[in-house]
């Protein structure tokens, strides 16, 4: 079942998005591997969100990765690029996948069924009506259901412009950066409650990376420290240390902090 898109019928921009979609199709595997350390801890966290056997929906799912990777008791994936789906296809064909365009109610009412878990990972920088998008996403909720919205921080944005300029990261459209703020007002307005919400310091795949580079300075401070010929060179090798300790149990400590936050509190009995 696919949702034909009729470019008359779409603005200058969602027309944009669709065209870059297509272009990055067959390219988007390879900046995934490119970039497998970002994409195993984010499938990690995914992993650590969505319960196993769920019926899964994934909105932007692209070439279907994201879904490739939970244990899933049914998935369906929505994406406005018909190229993205059928590399998704061809690389999953035991997924569904429909071609159809979040900001329309038109595609969840055909699916006809309700999900227990909807994801929507870099999505809500590229709608122009987020708000009418979650109020079309009732169609397919229970009273049970759980939207996962993963999304750019705004703080990531020069970073991640400096990231495509490098190279390192694929090439996207200009996106409508909302803070995580922004985001839980329009949840609201759309007649949704939120459960909880993971600030953007603490929700990023690179904490890890942070950690191993700063043991890195923790170890080579101390070589340099054991070998220092001069009273400067001493006390600046233990300043280092002691900073790159301070940063290393502050992320096991923010860490920490970020899983508290999914724990099941436990029955009482």
């Amino acid at each position: 079942m696919t949702e034909d898109i009729k470019k008359s019928e779409k603005s200058k921009r969602k027309l944009s998005i669709i065209d870059h979609n297509d272009k990055m199709a067959s390219e988007k595997n390879g900046w995934v591997s490119k970039n497998q350390f970002y994409y195993n801890e984010h499938w990690k966290y995914l992993n650590f969100l969505v319960s196993e056997n769920s019926d899964i929906l994934d909105i932007g799912c692209g070439t279907g990765k994201d879904l490739s990777k939970l244990k899933t008791k049914s998935a369906v994936g929505i994406d406005i690029s018909q190229k993205m789906l059928d590399v998704a296809k061809k690389d999953f064909p035991n997924l569904e996948f429909l071609q159809g365009d979040a900001e329309k109610s038109e595609i969840f009412k055909k699916l006809n069924r309700r999900f227990d878990f909807i994801l929507m990972t870099d999505l809500v920088g590229e709608l122009e009506d987020c708000q009418k998008t979650f109020e079309n996403l009732h169609t397919v909720c229970n009273e049970k259901t759980r939207i996962i919205v993963s999304y750019y921080s705004k703080y990531w944005e020069q970073f991640i412009k400096f990231a495509e300029w490098l190279g390192l990261k694929m090439p996207q459209n200009e996106q409508n950066w909302l803070s995580i703020n922004d985001i839980e007002n329009i949840l609201n307005l759309a007649g949704y409650e939120v459960i909880t919400k993971v600030p953007p310091t603490l929700h990023t795949p690179l904490m890890s990376g942070s950690n191993a580079i700063s043991g890195i300075v923790i170890v080579g401070a101390i070589i340099i420290a054991s070998n220092a010929n001069g009273l400067l060179s001493t006390i600046l090798s233990v300043f280092a240390v002691i900073l790159a300790t301070i940063n290393v149990v502050g992320g096991f400590m923010v860490t920490d902090r970020m899983l508290a936050m999914f724990k099941k509190s436990k029955s009482k009995e």
